[in-house]
């Protein structure tokens, strides 16, 4: 999926190319930042995830210990599940909701089925975890959840028996768990943690439950996404200066085949459903890149304070949350090979710098 052409480090910010890519002929933008705005009104929205099965957006506010549950049919907030204490986290899968919550004893994953939700009473199974939960990760068919937890590994909650195991991971004793990732079939997760001297990326067999690779990185990882075809991983690394360093890794052999400088923090990222681009949420902006040449394609300014993005089943719609509460649509316009072939072009590439800064 990923054209390794060599080993080289791009400057996004000096790839201005959006305004002049919407000029060509024949070009269609990569989103339209005209949709419609939903208004959860429940406080800063820290994670999001789509069902695939129902198509239901399920949003958490930790400030209002709850979770939002949106119909992306009619966009509207159809139930407010309360009572969940600083809900963070969230994954979905089947008409269930999973989401990390914290106890005195200790972080929880609790298992929601909306469908069952009545007044102010929610069925739910509450599985212990113990360390702080700061990432969760399902597998395919929704019978396990993988949370990354501070200092203490991957537990492994398996929804069909009700049991928790924990997979131990190497690393400093300071290490912390910051994201994790599952691949589209199941049988591998990969974990990003942070320590003092950097960080790691540790590959895991979640059949056998055991490490199966590691590769150290030079700064401390704070996300990790994977494509859907299993073969390529993202990585965002904290750069002192840029911001944030990601990297284009294999994810078979672990090797970072390029690294892209990105202006500001990025808190969330994601390859889309074709996996012919990429999302990210970096400096209070929706980022669209091109996967194969890591080309900004197109930035939104339009969403204040973005926090974290989801794309529909179909990859037809980019829904964005934001820190005031809200969640914006916008409509996944084509990029084709044409218009990239056009963008490659030596009469694009010629145009002078300072109208590519204005675009």
């Amino acid at each position: 999926m990923y054209d390794n052409m060599a080993n080289k480090v791009f400057d996004l910010n000096a790839l201005p190319v959006a305004g002049w890519l919407r000029a060509l002929p024949g070009a269609a933008p990569a989103a339209d930042a005209s949709k419609p705005q939903i208004a959860v009104g429940r406080g800063p929205i820290a994670d999001m995830a789509l069902d695939p099965y129902t198509g239901q957006l399920y949003v958490t506010n930790p400030t209002d210990n709850s979770l939002a549950v949106i119909d992306t049919d009619t966009l509207t907030v159809t139930q407010v599940i309360t009572d969940l204490a600083e809900a963070h986290s969230v994954v979905a899968a089947g008409g269930n909701a999973y989401v990390s919550t914290v106890t005195e004893d200790g972080d929880t994953v609790s298992v929601l089925d909306t469908a069952l939700y009545a007044g102010g009473e929610v069925a739910t199974d509450v599985f212990g975890v113990g360390e702080a939960v700061r990432d969760l990760a399902l597998s395919p068919e929704g019978e396990r959840v993988y949370a990354a937890r501070s200092g203490a590994g991957i537990a492994v909650v398996d929804i069909i028996t009700g049991s928790v195991s924990t997979i131990a991971v190497p690393g400093a004793a300071e290490a912390s768990a910051e994201a994790i990732a599952v691949s589209l079939d199941g049988r591998k997760a990969y974990l990003v943690t942070a320590d003092y001297n950097g960080g790691q990326l540790i590959a895991v067999d979640t059949v056998y439950q055991r490490v199966v690779g590691v590769r150290a990185l030079p700064t401390q990882p704070h996300a990790v996404s994977i494509s859907r075809d299993g073969s390529t991983l993202l990585v965002a690394r904290c750069d002192p200066q840029a911001g944030t360093d990601l990297d284009i890794i294999d994810a078979a052999s672990l090797h970072v085949m390029e690294t892209v400088a990105v202006a500001g923090l990025v808190t969330d990222m994601v390859f889309s459903v074709a996996g012919e681009r990429i999302y990210l949420v970096a400096g209070g902006r929706v980022k669209v890149l091109d996967a194969s040449t890591m080309q900004t394609i197109e930035t939104f300014t339009g969403v204040a304070a973005p926090s974290c993005i989801a794309e529909s089943a179909d990859g037809s719609m980019l829904y964005v949350a934001d820190y005031d509460g809200n969640v914006s649509t916008l409509s996944v316009g084509e990029v084709t090979d044409e218009l990239l072939a056009q963008m490659m072009s030596t009469d694009i590439i010629n145009v002078p710098v300072l109208e590519l800064a204005r675009a």
